[in-house]
């Protein structure tokens, strides 16, 4: 038949076993990275390509558990979950190089904040009665303490989001922004996995909504922006056209988080 190597649904990595294979299709399912690390060293995942993607997809597991905790936990998180599947295999390059890939990447920026945008997305989409696809709205600041929500720019099928929804649903949806943080372990998880696969595949022009640290390497109140992605990470920051409210409101939540 044909068997998937891996897929990540629902925030978790189902790894096939091919200690099992060609007698019976059987999947291994990975919520954390102390599973994934126990399923490469346990050979349930074999060969040098899937073993590098399989431990990109723990180091994101681990980015995701730890990302409503901020930007510095979560780095804490990713390097001990280098260091737990570097152990796996010691002998296997492609593990290495996924595994630096994504701990280089996580000093300059992490995912989290694209959790929330995408949560804001189905909230908006669910109140106008639309895919989520059709909505656009950006995210920048300093989740989860403070976050700033670009309305003035946000849209719906490419009409103004204040001309597409009446203003009980608008007034709904900017009083629900509080509530949408911390995102669920699913939506973390899947957050994550989006930007590791859009680094993976090298590079995407769509836009993604993560902590980015400044030119020094400072990450420690890293403020969220949205970004585009290449192969080695962050590829440009696009920060979106603010109103003069949502300005002061940026640099408070700069300031305040600094």
């Amino acid at each position: 038949g044909n068997f998937r190597t891996l897929s990540f649904q629902e925030g978790a990595l189902a790894l096939i076993d091919q200690r099992k294979l060609p007698q019976e299709e059987t999947y291994v399912e990975c919520r954390t990275e102390d599973e994934v690390a126990e399923a490469i060293a346990g050979m349930v995942v074999r060969g040098a390509p899937a073993i590098g993607v399989a431990a990109a997809y723990g180091m994101a597991l681990a980015a995701a558990r730890h990302a409503d905790s901020g930007a510095k936990a979560q780095r804490r998180a990713i390097d001990r979950a280098a260091r737990a599947l570097s152990a796996t295999r010691p002998t296997a390059v492609n593990l290495f190089w996924a595994i630096e890939k994504m701990r280089a990447r996580v000093r300059e920026s992490g995912g989290a904040p694209e959790a929330l945008a995408a949560s804001l997305r189905a909230l908006i989409a669910l109140e106008a009665d639309v895919s989520p696809a059709q909505v656009a709205v950006q995210v920048v600041g300093a989740p989860p303490a403070h976050p700033v929500p670009v309305w003035s720019g946000a849209s719906i099928g490419g009409g103004r989001l204040e001309d597409r929804l009446p203003p009980p649903a608008l007034a709904r949806v900017r009083g629900r922004v509080d509530r949408r943080w911390p995102p669920g372990p699913y939506a973390l998880a899947s957050a994550a996995a989006r930007v590791v696969e859009a680094v993976a595949a090298g590079g995407s022009r769509r836009l993604f909504t993560c902590f980015v640290a400044d030119e020094s390497g400072r990450t420690a109140s890293a403020p969220a922006v949205p970004v585009t992605l290449r192969a080695g990470g962050v590829d440009e920051v696009v920060m979106p056209r603010l109103s003069p409210s949502e300005r002061v409101q940026l640099d408070n939540a700069l300031a305040a988080d600094a």
